[in-house]
């Protein structure tokens, strides 16, 4: 079993509107929530750095981030070398200039879903 914080805290997540929201929104994009076995990640967003940029259609920014780096992945205010997507929402501006000179793999918030969809470890349906 879980402890008694862990059980008020889970509560209190699950009765968050906002939270089951999100949930729902994954839910429908076919994304799964992951039981996890251990404590490694095993993801394609493991390790990977993420930029953001234009306005998402789906998502918050803040929600992707938080599944960024639920994911194992890191987010970055920048488009450097040192990053592996830019993801790009509508009226993408300088960064996506940049990510296209410097050979950076850009995708969009459906592709960025794919990636979650796509995981290898194990999940299960909501």
């Amino acid at each position: 079993g879980i402890g008694v914080k862990a059980a008020e805290s889970l509560r209190e997540w699950f009765g968050n509107k906002k939270n089951i929201e999100i949930l729902k929104r994954l839910k429908r994009y076919g994304v799964r929530i992951q039981i996890p076995q251990n404590k490694k990640v095993d993801s394609k967003i493991k390790d990977k750095i993420f930029v953001l940029t234009g306005r998402l259609a789906d998502f918050t920014r803040d929600e992707i981030k938080d599944m960024i780096r639920k994911s194992g992945g890191k987010v970055s205010s920048s488009v450097s070398a040192k990053t592996d997507f830019l993801l790009v929402g509508k009226d993408a501006g300088s960064k996506l200039d940049k990510a296209k000179k410097i050979g950076v793999k850009i995708i969009s918030e459906r592709e960025f879903i794919n990636l979650l969809k796509n995981n290898r470890a194990k999940l299960i349906n909501l």
